[in-house]
């Protein structure tokens, strides 16, 4: 019950719809929801390096394939 407060209030401050507002139990969980949510297995998932090591997690354990760039600004990927 509370999340659903929660979402009301964040969504209510933002002038959003509560369906459109997530919650979740931190940055790892939110992230791992991301991959749950929009990947198929072999799916690449780009990031740049260093990044926060969820993303890499989270591309693993939902079966896509990191894939690490770096680069400098305004470099072609």
């Amino acid at each position: 019950m509370q999340a659903v407060l929660l979402k009301q209030k964040v969504a209510e401050q933002y002038g959003l719809k509560a369906e459109n507002v997530l919650t979740g139990a931190g940055s790892s969980a939110m992230i791992d929801m991301i991959g749950l949510t929009f990947l198929d297995d072999g799916d690449e998932v780009l990031f740049s390096a260093p990044t926060y090591g969820a993303f890499a997690d989270m591309a693993y354990l939902n079966g896509g394939v990191p894939v690490f760039r770096t680069g400098n600004r305004g470099a072609e990927i």
